[in-house]
């Protein structure tokens, strides 16, 4: 499964916010989250995804 996000953070300090979209190829086992692999573009985690699927 792909997921598509955003991550938001603030500066404990600064108290400054950031947001960055993200986009991750999502393994489950058991209904149990086994691994996220982070990817730079939507179609890359679609070229990773068909592969593991070879």
């Amino acid at each position: 499964m792909i997921a598509e996000f955003v991550i938001r953070a603030r500066g404990q300090r600064s108290g400054i916010e950031a947001e960055q979209a993200a986009i991750a190829l999502v393994t489950v086992v058991d209904g149990q989250l086994l691994r996220l692999e982070f990817f730079t573009g939507l179609e890359k985690a679609r070229a990773a995804a068909r592969a593991r699927s070879s």
